[in-house]
């Protein structure tokens, strides 16, 4: 009787050892517990997306895992990728670029599928997770003159604007070109620092004419993500230098001309010559002599003396109104002699 309950309790304990020996086997299961993306990239940016698995009774110890992408994002591989599970767990790594800008948060779907070891069933999971795709900093540059003509010596004001349309901040710097006819220096604001997305930053400029001529005013942006971008403006700088003296110089010339044509009293540049009364000289005297040719007293045609051409007294010369008074003064004379002789 001792015996048998030996035997028994003996039978027992290696059943319970056996039991323990013996491990039990894992129920088969496949999962993804985990997608690794970051929250945000820019546009036109690299990025990786790892998917964590774990599973048990898989054959192979191997799990197939694939994307389904949203328009705007593309991965490689673009099929289906193996992981190797060890231990329990595995993972798959995918290279990825942001092709367009875009909120893609819950747009991506992370397939794993596996086989049973036991029956040969499909194992499979899913989820869903995604990121957002800013866009880069796009600087745009626009520039304003106050006024396009100044005077030598004088100044204007140029405001320049840089506006950022993009997501990102990026840095900037602005360079307005120089020349010897002006000169621009800082009135207001910083022609270099960073600016964030959707922010705007004005600077001005105070331009100064220094010498006449036609100019470029350009403004050169420079920024951080490879932008160059020029804008001009059309400066013209005026002469204040005046032709004062050869102005004086033709108005008294042509002033000292015109008075000596009228007439008027002489300016202290010019002598005054008085104006002498001419006094006729010998052979300007009008001629007093006559000579009365009497017709003969033959002559029955005429009883009346004839004067002839010579008997005309001529003045030689006249030189006013006081010489043909005595002309006339001397024909009349003559006239009254030749009447007395008859």
């Amino acid at each position: 009787m001792n015996g048998r309950r030996s035997l028994l309790a003996l039978a027992l304990s290696l059943v319970v050892l056996a039991s323990i020996a013996t491990p039990v086997a894992a129920d088969p299961s496949l999962s993804i517990t985990d997608v690794s993306v970051p929250d945000s990239v820019t546009q036109g940016d690299d990025f990786d997306l790892t998917v964590s698995l774990s599973g048990d009774e898989l054959q192979n110890s191997e799990a197939d895992v694939s994307l389904t992408l949203p328009d705007g994002l593309s991965c490689s591989p673009s099929g289906a990728q193996t992981a190797t599970l060890s231990g329990g767990t595995g993972s798959a790594s995918f290279d990825c670029s942001a092709d367009v800008e875009g909120d893609y948060s819950g747009e991506i779907t992370v397939s794993a599928s596996g086989t049973n070891t036991n029956d040969g069933s499909d194992l499979s999971d899913s989820a869903q997770s995604g990121l957002e795709v800013i866009s880069p900093a796009s600087l745009t540059l626009s520039t304003t003159l106050d006024n396009s003509t100044v005077d030598e010596g004088s100044s204007t004001a140029l405001t320049v604007v840089v506006q950022n349309s993009g997501d990102t901040s990026t840095s900037y710097q602005l360079s307005p070109s120089t020349a010897s006819g002006y000169s621009t220096s800082v009135a207001s604001g910083s022609d270099n620092g960073t600016i964030s997305g959707g922010q705007t930053r004005t600077v001005e400029y105070t331009v100064t004419g220094d010498s006449s001529g036609d100019y470029t005013l350009n403004t050169t942006l420079t920024a951080g993500n490879g932008q160059n971008v020029l804008e001009g403006e059309a400066l013209t700088v005026e002469s204040t230098g005046g032709s004062t003296g050869g102005s004086t110089g033709g108005s008294t010339g042509g002033n000292s001309g015109g008075s000596g044509g009228d007439g008027d009293t002489p300016t202290p540049t010019e002598t005054a010559t008085p104006t002498a009364t001419p006094t006729p000289s010998a052979e300007e005297s009008p001629s007093t002599a006559t000579t009365a040719t009497p017709v003969s007293a033959d002559d029955p045609t005429t009883d009346t003396p004839v004067t002839t051409a010579s008997d005309t007294v001529t003045p030689t010369a006249s030189s006013g109104p006081g010489f043909t008074v005595l002309a006339a003064l001397l024909v009349a004379l003559g006239t009254v002699f030749l009447v007395r002789r008859r």
